[in-house]
């Protein structure tokens, strides 16, 4: 099985799972579904939708989408594109997890791997501008 193969088998199978994750505990979701988050991992901007179900739904197979975009995209800086997917894979998890739960901890997690992805991808980018000036 190819690289490629795995990492989408792999991708798909975190969507299924969190999508499974929501139809079961579909009963503890609650009334308004955040759609946007801030730095910090608070919610401030939440789904017009009157089913709560659909709205995480949807919002789990778009940060999943974006997951396997920036996994399969070869442009851009070398290693920015597969750390910010790993951000939004994580991401999506929490907002799961906060979701079924409703664990204020949670958003600890959140703000801690926003600044260590940030980081990352500083990190990533400023040694990609130091290889590419010495070429």
């Amino acid at each position: 099985m190819t690289q490629h193969k795995k990492l989408s088998l792999l991708i798909g199978s975190n969507t299924v799972v969190q999508c499974l994750l929501l139809i079961i505990f579909q009963h503890t979701l609650p009334e308004h579904i955040p759609s946007h988050f801030n730095f910090l991992g608070q919610a401030d901007s939440y789904a017009f939708v009157s089913n709560p179900l659909s709205a995480a739904l949807v919002i789990i197979l778009l940060l999943n989408f974006a997951v396997f975009f920036l996994n399969f995209a070869n442009f851009f800086i070398p290693y920015v594109l597969p750390t910010l997917s790993l951000a939004i894979a994580l991401t999506a998890w929490v907002i799961v997890l906060q979701l079924i739960t409703h664990a204020a901890w949670l958003t600890l997690i959140q703000f801690g791997a926003n600044i260590l992805f940030t980081l990352a991808i500083v990190y990533a980018v400023v040694r990609w501008l130091i290889k590419w000036q010495v070429k």
